[in-house]
């Protein structure tokens, strides 16, 4: 009896030994399958991906500028608080540097909001989050357009209709065009983006102001 109970349960632990060594592949595997963003280094499990810093020295361009290829995003933060964010700023306040710096875009910046000439960038709109777009929006036009222009109101639907054949393609050409564009701009800004300006959000007072 002895040698039966022995022999039954010595399977039992290299069952469940064997079903160790096969969860521990399976998690070697997925951390193996886990690639940095080139595909040529391994991540560690669970660890998030570096995201690569967009080229230095660009200018902010406007929310139409973005909006020529990215209208379908464009027309959602067009239904955010968001896009009302200068204009929920009481005007007594249009002025105020510490309230501009979060009510606008790019405040601050030589190519950023500086009032009624730059209508483009009141309100939080994409760059605030994504950081200033001239090298992306030029590459991007470079890469699907086949030519750097300026972007036009007027473009716009050839712009994006020109954009959607291309990338509907999905072959080498156009995945690493896509990739190519995605890496000159941020998908969030470094540096808690966010809570930046939703400072309540970080535990801190917002500044008193006298509402309308």
């Amino acid at each position: 009896m002895y040698g039966q109970w022995n022999h039954r349960n010595g399977q039992t632990i290299v069952t469940r030994l064997a079903g160790l060594m096969l969860s521990g592949q399976i998690l070697f595997g997925v951390g193996l399958t886990a690639m940095g963003p080139t595909g040529t280094g391994l991540k560690a499990f669970g660890a998030e991906e570096i995201e690569p810093a967009p080229p230095k020295g660009q200018h902010y361009v406007g929310k139409n500028t973005c909006a020529a290829c990215h209208y379908s995003k464009y027309r959602i933060w067009r239904k955010d608080k968001h896009a009302l964010g200068f204009e929920i700023l009481p005007k007594k306040y249009r002025q105020e540097p510490k309230c501009l710096i979060c009510h606008t875009t790019g405040y601050g910046d030589p190519t950023g909001y500086k009032g009624a000439s730059t209508p483009q960038l009141a309100g939080t709109t994409c760059e605030a989050c994504h950081g200033p777009g001239s090298e992306h929006a030029k590459l991007a036009q470079k890469l699907f357009l086949g030519a750097e222009a300026e972007v036009t109101l007027a473009a716009e639907q050839k712009i994006r209709d020109s954009i959607a054949r291309f990338l509907e393609k999905q072959n080498m050409e156009s995945m690493a065009a896509e990739e190519q564009a995605r890496r000159t701009i941020y998908r969030v800004q470094p540096g808690n983006a966010c809570i930046r300006c939703h400072i309540t959000k970080a535990h801190q007072a917002h500044p008193d102001y006298d509402k309308p």
